[in-house]
């Protein structure tokens, strides 16, 4: 496995797990990631990965 491909595995790890809630299935912390993805980070946040 490349760095890179670490690395975006790490990302995508992070992300899911920022959107991943109690009892919240899988689909819809999927769907929370895609929406907040579309948003533009503000100054001093950091951007939240595209969903491969």
């Amino acid at each position: 496995m490349s760095v890179l491909a670490e690395e975006e595995t790490v990302a995508v790890a992070a992300a899911l797990g920022h959107h991943a809630r109690p009892g919240r299935d899988l689909q819809w912390t999927a769907i929370a990631w895609y929406a907040e993805a579309r948003l533009a980070a503000m100054p001093g946040e950091l951007a939240v990965p595209e969903p491969p």
